[in-house]
């Protein structure tokens, strides 16, 4: 809410005579607001009706909030000789914070419960597209209107704007774990869910090897059409960044952060999936970096340096978001928004993969082992946590579906009994030796709990985290193969 301060002096057109009106005597209302760039902009208005000058008007416009834009005095015929001042004393902005409260938990709440249909729903061309196994479709408006019954019309109409934004009108519900509760558990449909689970984004996929451990496998990279002139400026601008660092021990997690970041940088071709979790990491670094300089515990970057860094900076989010690989990615990252508990819980049971994964280097090659840990040592951090989260929380769900997958395609899918039944599905069980397939399958089944509850914590919006919940479950409860416990 505006509220004057000071005085307002005018001189009488006639007389010549100045009149002091005090602020006391000013109260403003709220007239209007309008959505812009930067917020809501609001306008208020007072009006005072002076026995010797008549009636005065002051219009003043709030934008953004707490500043003022611009403002009217009308005080014709006579002449203002000083004006009031103005503060904003913050009550708007708390009911605009509490509006938006309740708008942000509706969004959220539906993203909780609903999905794009492409997400999970089987679609069949000859039976007329989308088969609605799971109710609907499901308008966003009547959703929101059921649920939050006391809400406000223009809150749900904000809400259901902000939903729709892409386009989508027609939403399926989020299939839980007791949705796939009546698939059927022997062996062979155990091996078909697991081939049917859906990839988490972004990769490495993860992929046994000839000597019996599992390694990083990054997809075929393409660099999109009209980016190469940028990928230059990028390159260019790391390597200025790594010589002004050269020499210096007080920036050493920066420069080795941005070591990391240019081999992603300098492999052919680029993958953009790559240099999007690499960029997180080194903007987690520069993070990190800045608030040690504040503190006073490390000195400030050179002025070259700072140039440099905040060049590779610009240069990477403009890669990123004109790369369709890097579209994706940073859509899909809005999935992966939490409140610090929530974030809490996912890094929780990441922390717990995590150490299992470190301990087993027979089983996982150091450059998976190391990037486990990096990717659990990130969950959460940074300006932007929802994409280190979602960095994490996809690279362990890769991790997940690619050793399941390895293990059927390896023909081995008795995931309680340490067993390698013969499937024919695949070759990589005689090339890796078959111990190798039982100790992922113990790994599998030792984790079962962990990754059981990180897709739990992780939530239903997660497209690819119910299905492969449903496998954990079954496992944990071993309900394949075996007696539940």
């Amino acid at each position: 809410m505006a509220k004057a301060t000071g005085k307002a002096k005018i001189r009488h057109v006639e007389t010549g005579v100045i009149y002091e009106v005090d602020a006391r005597d000013i109260l403003f209302e709220t007239t209007g607001y309008e959505d812009r760039s930067m917020g809501p902009e609001y306008s208020h208005q007072a009006v005072v009706e002076h026995p010797k000058l008549g009636q005065l008007l002051w219009m003043i416009w709030e934008y953004p909030i707490g500043a003022e834009n611009y403002r009217e005095t009308l005080v014709e015929p006579h002449e203002l000789v000083d004006d009031i001042g103005i503060v904003f004393d913050g009550e708007m902005q708390d009911l605009i914070d509490d509006r938006q409260a309740k708008i942000d938990e509706m969004i959220d709440w539906f993203h909780d419960h609903y999905e794009d249909p492409a997400q999970n729903t089987p679609f069949e061309s000859r039976e007329g597209g989308y088969q609605w196994v799971w109710g609907g479709p499901y308008d966003a408006s009547e959703e929101l209107s059921d649920h939050f019954d006391n809400e406000s019309e223009f809150n749900i109409a904000k809400a259901v704007e902000n939903i729709q934004a892409s386009g989508m009108t027609e939403w399926a519900r989020i299939p839980t774990f007791e949705d796939f509760a009546d698939e059927a558990t022997d062996i062979d449909d155990l091996e078909r869910l697991i081939l049917e689970l859906p990839e988490p984004l972004p990769t490495p996929k993860f992929k046994i090897a000839e000597d019996s451990k599992i390694h990083m496998v990054y997809p075929h990279a393409s660099v999109a059409s009209g980016n190469t002139d940028l990928l230059k400026e990028l390159r260019d601008a790391v390597i200025d960044l790594l010589k002004s660092l050269d020499g210096t021990n007080a920036h050493i997690d920066l420069l080795v952060s941005a070591q990391h970041y240019n081999a992603a940088l300098t492999s052919d071709p680029v993958s953009a999936t790559v240099l999007y979790a690499r960029g997180i990491r080194f903007e987690n670094a520069v993070t990190t970096m800045k608030r040690e300089i504040e503190v006073g515990s490390i000195p400030a970057l050179g002025i070259s340096a700072a140039h440099h860094l905040q060049s590779v900076i610009d240069l990477h989010a403009s890669y990123i978001a004109t790369d369709p690989e890097g579209i994706e990615l940073l859509q899909a990252a809005s999935q992966y928004q939490r409140p610090p508990e929530a974030i809490q819980d996912i890094k929780k049971a990441i922390d717990s993969i995590q150490v299992s994964v470190s301990n087993l280097p027979d089983l996982f090659s150091d450059d998976v082992r190391e990037h486990i840990t990096n990717v659990a040592e990130e969950t959460g951090r940074g300006q932007y946590p929802e994409r280190s989260t979602q960095v994490a929380a996809s690279t362990i769900g890769q991790l997940a579906t690619s050793i399941l997958k390895n293990v059927v395609y390896s023909g081995g899918c008795l995931l309680l009994g340490h067993a390698v039944v013969g499937s024919g599905l695949g070759s990589a069980a005689t090339s890796a030796g078959s111990a190798a397939i039982d100790a992922m399958i113990l790994f599998l089944e030792s984790n079962a709990t962990a990754f059981h509850a990180f897709v739990g914590a992780l939530g239903a919006n997660v497209a690819w985290a119910g299905p492969l919940g449903h496998v954990f479950d079954l496992i944990r409860h071993k309900k394949v193969g075996g007696d539940e416990n």
